[in-house]
């Protein structure tokens, strides 16, 4: 209703005062305005015109009729909670629909159009959450609560926390801390989030004959046998810790200052170590005993005449042999160790029995690297692996090791089909030598203590005389075998290399646990007739004075053994 013409209403119903209000037929109208011409009463009012809808214009027309406009475009109520917005169109007030949502999983949402919005609750049902630092939710007063994610980690070199995007978050930090693995270790420190190693704890109590290690972050030290140590300050005596905490000379020990060279005179003086002074000229010498006719000219052996050897060999160690090979002589030894006070034995190497052996050839050196690659690249050896001191070309003058007994004698008989293993009485004869070598004869009563203990003698091993573990440190401290022939004041009495340290070497025989099934007198023994493993003979460069003894025997194969192999003699 248009409340703008109310006053026109009001003349006109004082004109048309009685009269109805609508839509007259055309002679109603005649008649209305008969009476109106009669002073009748209007027949339609603004009053009786309106229709109740706020988005019409209510009024009568000159004809008495009510007229009801639209007005689209106001703003109007509708009366319900439910819309929103309201506005006239067409003659009707309408809103747009109010969306009821809370955003929760805990609620039921939906509309009253006399109240508006209702949120009904759902409260200790689970539910999820889009919170990935919670877990086990449900709902109450219509949220989605859930217990806290556990994110510690129990390192010490994060820093935990929780993303509601992602989760659990481990941010490396640099805090201390303590590797557990090793505590021995000080200063440690975080990085990259986890506990790196600092530096190792000292526990050098400066003693040469302890060695010093830490336990639990404690020092501790135990007595070390047979290290070298220097008691005097004399280079030409050798002094080792022989089971005290105290360096002590050893009996009998000189340096090895012998040069090879038989033009000069060799001695060890107390202040300046070895010297070699040359000999007067005209002094006969010798090259290894394989010439004659020599004599001394300025410390060097000059006008040699070569000793003459058969077609296919050459002179070597005094001896004509293939060539790399020396001649060991047929003799008699006493194989083993006998259990006396201050022998240095083992069940494994007793009892001492009387062994007699026909000439063969030997090795003069272990196998190298070198020589074993030619088998492999011939396609008859198995590659053995990139071993450290394998895999290099620089390591190529070394033993070669870590071969199985089976491949280490298939490369002694790719040599030719008189080339094997040696025995083992036939390893130990070259290394310790027969009673010739030693000073006696085979029914000398004395040839049986002289057997020495060692390759060069009753001198405890040093680096000086094989390569060995000194100190603890592998390979006399290079941790690894070194070329072979490196040591030779330690050769054996017919001149083989590395009989003791290096490399251990695999024998031909099967290990037994001793010598029991063979303690009457010899003749070219070849062990035990069946067992588990072969043996290794030698020692090798991890290992001690005790494994270095030329009694020493291994019923294991490994990292440290290697080959020498043997020829059979005409």
């Amino acid at each position: 209703m248009n409340h703008a013409v109310f006053g026109r209403a009001v003349v006109l119903a004082a004109v048309w005062l009685g009269a109805g209000c609508g839509t007259s037929s055309p002679t109603a109208a005649k008649t209305d305005a008969g009476a109106a011409d009669a002073g009748a009463a209007p027949a339609c009012t603004p009053a009786k015109c309106d229709d109740g809808s706020p988005c019409t214009d209510d009024s009568c027309d000159a004809a008495g009729v009510c007229v009801h406009s639209a007005h689209d475009g106001i703003a109007c109520d509708d009366h319900n909670a439910c819309t929103s917005g309201d506005s006239c169109s067409a003659t009707v007030c309408s809103g747009v629909p109010v969306v009821c949502n809370d955003g929760s999983v805990c609620t039921t949402d939906s509309c009253d159009p006399a109240s508006g919005c209702v949120f009904e609750a759902h409260d200790g049902v689970s539910c999820l959450t889009t919170d990935y630092c919670t877990k086990f939710s449900t709902c109450s007063n219509k949220l989605c609560v859930g217990v806290p994610v556990d994110c510690k980690d129990d390192n010490v070199c994060t820093d935990d926390g929780c993303d509601p995007a992602s989760g659990c978050v481990h941010l490396p930090n640099a805090a201390t801390c303590l590797v557990a693995e090793n505590p021995c270790t000080v200063d440690d420190f975080c990085a990259l989030g986890a506990c790196q190693k600092g530096k190792p704890k000292a526990c050098d109590d400066g003693n040469p004959c302890t060695t010093d290690y830490c336990s639990n972050l404690s020092c501790a030290a135990y007595v070390s046998y047979g290290v070298a140590c220097d008691l005097d300050g004399n280079p030409c005596t050798e002094d080792r810790c022989l089971g005290s905490l105290e360096c002590s000379a050893v009996p009998g020990s000189a340096l090895p200052c012998d040069d090879l060279n038989g033009c000069t005179a060799d001695s060890c003086d107390p202040k300046l170590g070895c010297t070699h002074v040359p000999l007067a000229g005209g002094a006969t010498c010798a090259d290894d005993g394989c010439t004659t006719g020599g004599s001394c000219d300025a410390g060097v052996c000059k006008g040699q005449v070569p000793k003459v050897c058969a077609a296919g060999l050459q002179c070597g160690a005094g001896s004509c042999a293939p060539p790399g090979m020396v001649l060991i002589p047929g003799g008699t030894f006493w194989m083993g160790c006998e259990q006396v006070p201050g022998a240095l034995c083992d069940a494994t190497g007793t009892p001492m029995h009387k062994v007699t052996l026909s000439a063969y050839y030997l090795d003069r050196d272990e196998v190298t690297v070198a020589q074993y690659k030619a088998c492999v690249d011939a396609g008859v050896c198995a590659d053995p692996g990139p071993n450290p001191w394998q895999a290099l070309p620089a390591m190529a003058n070394r033993p070669i090791v870590d071969i199985p007994w089976d491949q280490a004698r298939g490369f002694c008989k790719w040599r030719g089909a008189d080339y094997d293993l040696p025995t083992e009485a036939q390893w130990e004869m070259a290394a310790r030598g027969d009673c010739t070598t030693n000073g006696s004869t085979a029914d000398d009563p004395t040839c049986k203590a002289a057997m020495r203990a060692y390759p060069w003698g009753e001198t405890a091993p040093s680096c000086s005389y094989a390569v060995m573990s000194d100190l603890g440190k592998f390979g006399c401290g290079t941790g690894a075998p070194l070329a072979v022939g490196s040591k030779p004041a330690g050769d054996s009495p017919y001149g083989l290399h590395d009989m003791a340290g290096n490399a251990a070497e695999w024998t031909l025989d099967w290990f037994s646990f001793n010598y029991n099934a063979f303690t009457a007198p010899q003749i070219d023994p070849v062990g035990a007739a069946s067992g588990s493993s072969h043996t290794a003979r030698g020692g090798d460069f991890a290992g001690n004075s005790y494994q270095l003894r030329t009694t020493y025997r291994m019923g294991t194969g490994g990292m440290v053994v290697g080959i020498r192999c043997r020829k059979t003699a005409p």
